[in-house]
């Protein structure tokens, strides 16, 4: 129905689909014509012959308006490669290539090599999502691992991006590039960029099956590593283990719930170890921020990520978490609400919108979380009925 919904003239067009699908099956040689079509593997030049058979046998030369054949080529328009295919992705993976060993003709053209490969590189990021089967060979994927070792931050972020988008089948039917891949993809996710490390994390957990031992090989080392004196090498980290806990949490619950306790609220949170500096301004890029300050900021991320990773875990474990950040929102930043520990170093308007964020997407966990007969601070409930009973008791019992 949702098909009929979309085509020309519903009315009509409910009895062509039924016709269609009468007249595939009884013509076989048209059925595999179609299946070719839709195959992924289906190439610009297999479509244009498929789309000709088909509209060739569905034809009626006695009838020069044939509505039945408008609607099969209204869909057979929307299904059918005839711009984007495997021969397509090579031929824009070998002119990437010519501006990556620096044959191409970039400067000529009013561009840099750097910015060729990068806008080269962001076109096939945008062409992975809508045909990740057209990059599957060798030859675009080895492509892929030189940028990967490119200087350029954001070649090699656009380059992890693909392969995340891609590389389901690399596993099975390209173990040389499996092999090859694993390593820059730990590295990335251990001192890359924290978008680096990012994507790396959600690559593994996309393309490899045994993403749980890839995983571990990652957390157990940077979880070691974590050390709140030296705040500039911990935003990597944390941004790998939120990562890592949002997306497989049952596998790292026990620890994860050590680091946050231990390091992440003790340790990195409640102390400062540095004294910000106003600037005056609303809005300031992190290269002006203090490096502990980018740290907390990522610490109040990872605490976000692991919530989520834990919101359909049955366990209480993370109840004391959620009543941390209500506390941080509540009283600005105040862990106790009394002024008894230091506030924590956060910009002022960036502090507000990273609290809006965190309460929109904590805010229907808390409900789940916390006991019934509480009344503060809860939809459609008051602390008026509480003490209106406590006032009966306590007129009953003098009674």
């Amino acid at each position: 129905m949702i098909l009929i919904e979309n085509l020309p003239d519903p009315g009509k067009a409910q009895d062509f689909v039924k016709k269609f699908n009468q007249v595939l099956g009884e013509d076989e040689k048209l059925r595999s014509q179609l299946e070719l079509l839709i195959s992924p593997t289906c190439s610009c030049k297999q479509a244009e012959v498929c789309v000709r058979e088909i509209t060739r046998k569905l034809a009626n030369p006695k009838q020069p308006t044939n509505p039945f054949l408008e609607m099969v080529k209204f869909l057979l328009e929307r299904i059918a490669p005839v711009h984007i295919d495997s021969e397509a992705i090579s031929a824009l993976v070998k002119l990437l290539n010519k501006s990556i060993e620096g044959t191409a003709d970039d400067e000529e053209e009013g561009v840099t090599p750097d910015t060729a490969i990068r806008s080269g590189l962001e076109l096939l990021k945008v062409l992975s999502f809508t045909h990740p089967t057209s990059f599957h060979s060798a030859e675009t994927y080895e492509s892929l691992l030189q940028c990967l070792k490119m200087e350029d931050d954001k070649v090699a972020e656009a380059a992890i991006q693909i392969f995340r988008n891609t590389g389901h089948k690399i596993e099975t039917e390209l173990p040389h590039i499996r092999s090859t891949l694993i390593p820059i993809l730990h590295q990335k996710a251990k001192r890359g960029t924290p978008h680096q490390a990012k994507h790396a994390v959600h690559c593994i957990h996309a393309i490899f099956h045994n993403k749980e031992v890839q995983l571990a090989q990652i957390f157990e080392p940077l979880s070691r590593s974590l050390n709140a004196d030296v705040p500039e090498q911990l935003i990597t980290p944390l941004v790998s283990l939120g990562h890592i806990s949002m997306l497989a949490p049952d596998q790292f619950a026990s620890p994860m719930k050590s680091i946050v306790a231990n390091f992440i609220v003790k340790d990195l949170l409640m102390n400062d170890r540095s004294v910000g500096n106003k600037n005056g301004k609303l809005w300031s890029p992190d290269e002006e921020v203090s490096p502990e300050v980018l740290a907390k900021v990522q610490a109040i991320k990872l605490l976000v990520r692991w919530l989520l990773g834990m919101k359909n875990n049955q366990s209480k474990s993370a109840n004391s978490t959620l009543r941390l950040l209500s506390a941080m929102l509540v009283s600005e930043g105040d862990l106790t609400e009394q002024k008894k520990i230091r506030r924590i170093t956060l910009l002022s308007v960036p502090g507000k919108v990273l609290a809006r964020v965190i309460l929109n997407r904590i805010c229907d966990h808390l409900l789940t979380y916390q006991q019934p007969e509480q009344s503060g601070f809860t939809p459609k409930k008051s602390t008026i009925n509480c003490i209106l009973a406590l006032r009966v008791l306590m007129e009953n019992k003098h009674e």
